[in-house]
């Protein structure tokens, strides 16, 4: 990530936590937007809203698994009917019960996000196209990513899940 990519996420961040920046009461800032995001960033950092996300830890898992694994090529393994260690599964069944489920869970009030992340996983266990099982695992790595997320804000809280 380069250093303009990061002032861009701790800009989006600025705004998302509703940092006000008067740029036009601060003069050190006339005519440049990168020391415009050098100043909202230290703002953010000064004011201790800098909270460490997931993403720097995925990037560091995926580096120990390339560092020990090498680049892997496995088969995706995947489709409605395939196999779970050496078991024949259903998968396309198993990712419609899982919808179903997830969403009686969502009406009656009681979803989880271990629900939530097993629906996407066994959606994308029974996706045989290409594209469509990007799309499921990238919305199993976001799903992923938002529960990490909910962990580190009830952490931050001192609340236990």
């Amino acid at each position: 990530m380069t250093e303009q990519d990061t002032l861009q996420k701790i800009i989006f961040q600025s705004m998302r936590l509703n940092t006000q920046i008067d740029l036009k009461q601060d003069r050190r800032l006339e005519g440049s937007q990168l020391a415009w995001a050098g100043f909202a960033a230290s703002s953010i950092l000064n004011a201790g809203y800098r909270r460490q996300g997931p993403y720097d830890a995925i990037k560091e898992e995926r580096e120990r698994q390339e560092a020990k694994w090498g680049e892997q090529n496995h088969p995706d393994g995947t489709g409605p009917e395939g196999q779970f260690l050496g078991e024949p599964l259903q998968f396309g069944h198993l990712a419609d019960r899982a919808k179903s489920i997830t969403d009686n869970m969502a009406r009656v009030g009681g979803l989880t996000y271990g629900d939530i992340f097993l629906e996407e996983v066994f959606e994308a266990m029974a996706e045989s196209d290409p594209e469509k099982l990007r799309t499921e695992l990238i919305q199993c790595a976001a799903v992923a990513v938002a529960w990490v997320e909910k962990i580190d804000r009830d952490a931050a809280k001192g609340a236990t899940a």
